[in-house]
């Protein structure tokens, strides 16, 4: 059993020469070109699984790439011209494509000669064949965005990488499979999503109804259960409850990841409080272990039915590699720090030392308490990030801060602190609380100032920092 998001992502490359230029250029220009695309390439290659789509000269070579591009199942285009060409070409190639472009403006001098010509000038022309591609993709109303990076330079190459980066998140959120096992709590309004509204962000809602649940659940071989228990005793970090308390809640992390790999689902959600989990005979326990599975394995989870916050969580593992799905509790006005903590769910990507592993007594069910984690956040640079559909588009809300040293060791569950870094507390609460968040963001580790808006773009969605 694999599960299918916890990938590196998959690029296609395509480049672009000119040969109108070779009577004037000299029998070394197209060598020179073709080292110029052998070394973009190889800077993604570090970081992606890259598909070479060729270098296009001609219409005949684009419709052949056109053919391979169709085919390849890629997250993200990137573009990387070595002089002027025909944007025409390039559109044939890309006239089949449906996930993101990038466009990489390549600079190679840092500096341009006194004694430049008109020769030397025309080697270092990928800036005039990035904008001549980025008109045409802006007449079709086309999905890009831009990054001028200078190869060998550590400080560019981060900034494409994390460009990248962002463009393959919009991919994921917009071709979104969302597992739903739980409708959202009566009432819970904020945390609702129609079918409709997920559509219209390309996401596609699979609703797994309570029989199949627990065809699921009983399903799981006792082999598989015990051998997951070992698993999590074996863990380094991990402090685990003893296998004979543990039974049923792996059980039931195992059906959620047989669940998620038959349907393909790149993001989910429950409602464990509901006749799906904590009410029902068969099962009567909490899914937080799953949940914690599912997010360390690359498929971010929700809890209380609420897919927006599973989407949010979905950008910030692609975007972090860690995504902690939470509820921003509370403002401490003596120190201008949030708690940010979740009910016993959690990516252990955001650990900070040991992860406990303890029954979760808060929400038990008809058969007892389900298992849950608890550890204190990692220190450092964050970003909360949040998702809903409104009348108009979908709106993406974040805020970068910092998660500071503090945690409370009684609280059982993922916690820590955070602090705003734009503005004073009370000011980013009010801004937070005005533009209409869910009430459970996920939070990414680090700063993405550079990624969200390129999501944003991507996907079109509305941006709102605070």
């Amino acid at each position: 059993m694999t599960l299918s998001i916890a990938r590196r992502a998959r690029l296609g490359f395509l480049s672009a020469f000119f040969g109108a230029y070779d009577d004037v250029m000299g029998p070394g220009f197209r060598r020179t070109q073709a080292q110029f695309v052998t070394e973009n390439r190889a800077v993604l290659e570090r970081d992606f699984e890259v598909i070479d789509f060729g270098t296009i000269s001609s219409p005949e070579e684009a419709g052949s790439a056109a053919r391979k591009i169709a085919a390849a199942g890629i997250e993200v285009l990137v573009y990387a011209p070595a002089m002027v060409a025909p944007p025409a070409w390039i559109e044939i190639a890309l006239s089949d494509l449906t996930c993101p472009i990038l466009i990489w403006s390549a600079t190679r001098q840092n500096t341009i000669p006194e004694c430049l010509d008109h020769l030397q000038a025309t080697v270092h022309t990928s800036l005039v064949g990035a904008t001549m591609l980025s008109n045409c993709l802006l007449r079709g109303q086309k999905r890009f965005a831009v990054v001028d990076a200078v190869p060998g330079s550590p400080a560019d190459e981060t900034r494409l990488i994390r460009s990248v980066t962002a463009a393959v998140a919009a991919h994921r959120l917009t071709t979104a499979v969302a597992l739903r096992i739980g409708t959202p709590i009566a009432g819970y309004r904020d945390v609702e999503s129609t079918p409709d509204e997920l559509a219209a962000l390309g996401v596609r809602e699979v609703a797994i109804p309570v029989a199949e649940l627990e065809a699921a659940f009983a399903g799981v071989a006792a082999t598989d259960v015990t051998a997951e228990l070992e698993r999590l005793q074996a863990r380094p970090g991990w402090s685990a409850p003893p296998a004979d308390a543990s039974a049923a809640s792996a059980r039931l992390a195992l059906a959620m990841r047989r669940l998620a790999d038959e349907r393909g689902a790149t993001l989910g959600t429950v409602n464990c409080h509901s006749h799906w989990l904590r009410q029902n005979r068969q099962i009567g326990i909490v899914a937080c272990l799953g949940v914690s599975l599912m997010h360390e394995a690359g498929i971010p989870f929700s809890c209380t039915g609420d897919l927006p916050a599973a989407m949010a969580g979905l950008l910030a593992k692609t975007l972090s590699g860690a995504s902690l799905y939470c509820e921003l509790y509370v403002r401490e006005p003596a120190s201008d720090e949030f708690l940010v903590a979740a009910g016993g769910e959690g990516d252990p990507g955001w650990a900070e030392g040991e992860v406990t592993v303890v029954p979760n007594q808060y929400y038990p069910g008809h058969c007892g308490a389900g298992l849950g984690v608890r550890f204190a956040l990692r220190h450092g640079p964050a970003t909360l990030i949040a998702m809903t559909p409104t009348s108009e588009a979908w709106r993406m809300i974040w805020a970068s801060g910092d998660i500071t040293g503090r945690s409370f060791p009684r609280l059982d569950g993922p916690n820590g602190m955070f602090r705003f870094t734009a503005q004073p507390g009370h000011r980013a609460a009010e801004e937070w609380i005005s533009a209409g968040p869910t009430h459970h963001p996920a939070l990414a580790r680090g700063i993405l100032d550079l990624e969200l808006p390129l999501v944003a773009r991507l996907a079109k969605l509305e941006s709102i920092r605070i």
